[in-house]
């Protein structure tokens, strides 16, 4: 009979709260939280809360307990006490779903916060998958030009190899040219000599002088003679 009458008196109280805190209830919409520290949180407001209401009902078995010698005729002095401490176990659980709503809050700000973050580090991650390929394009192509390099190098060395040998080559052939003893002249003398027909006068070739002094020993003779 009296938990009948607790009952009437709590749906009672419920009744006379106004329309706008039956409705305080806030909807929020169902947000995957991949933080596990944020649902242990949830879960641990929750534990609570529902210590919280325990307390409350234990503490209305107690006083049913108190007041079991005033079942059968309760006063309007137990009505009213019983009134005060419903409504201040209202007052709590309103305080906590208050305190409830905050964190709640708090927990999607945080959430919010750390999706920001998660999407900023999946923008710097594409980023550098994108630098990363264009310095691994970059690195093939400069090794493909230090390849084209190194040949050419290799080409130019077996080219001034090449010509070092065939100067040495050319030297030798000088030197050896230089070593070899020349022919002597031989002149080909042609007997082309024809015989004359004149005469030739055989007689020795004297000089002009002793011919001039026998000259004039010869034109002094009769001179002589007539002295």
């Amino acid at each position: 009979m009296v938990k009948r009458r607790i009952t009437e008196l709590i749906q009672n109280e419920v009744q006379k709260v106004p329309t706008s805190a039956q409705n305080s209830v806030i909807d929020v919409t169902a947000t995957a939280v991949v933080a596990s520290e944020e649902e242990q949180d949830i879960q641990d407001i929750k534990a609570t809360t529902e210590a919280e209401s325990t307390e409350i009902i234990e503490d209305i078995e107690k006083n049913e307990g108190k007041n079991n010698s005033k079942l059968n005729h309760p006063t309007k002095l137990d009505l009213e006490a019983t009134i005060k401490q419903l409504n201040e176990s209202l007052g709590k659980t309103r305080q906590n779903e208050i305190n409830l709503l905050e964190e709640i809050d708090t927990l999607k700000s945080t959430l919010s916060e750390q999706q920001f973050k998660s999407n900023g580090l999946a923008k710097e991650l594409q980023e550098a998958k994108k630098a990363a390929i264009h310095l691994a394009d970059a690195n093939s192509q400069l090794n493909a030009e230090i390849s084209i390099l190194k040949q050419e190098k290799i080409q130019s060395e077996q080219e001034k190899i090449q010509f070092e040998e065939e100067q040495k080559q050319l030297v030798l052939v000088k030197q050896a040219n230089q070593i070899i003893p020349k022919e002597t002249y031989k002149p080909i003398v042609v007997n082309n000599y024809k015989k004359s027909h004149h005469a030739i006068d055989r007689r020795p070739i004297e000089p002009s002088r002793l011919r001039e002094t026998q000259e004039e020993k010869e034109d002094s003779s009769p001179m002589w003679l007539l002295d």
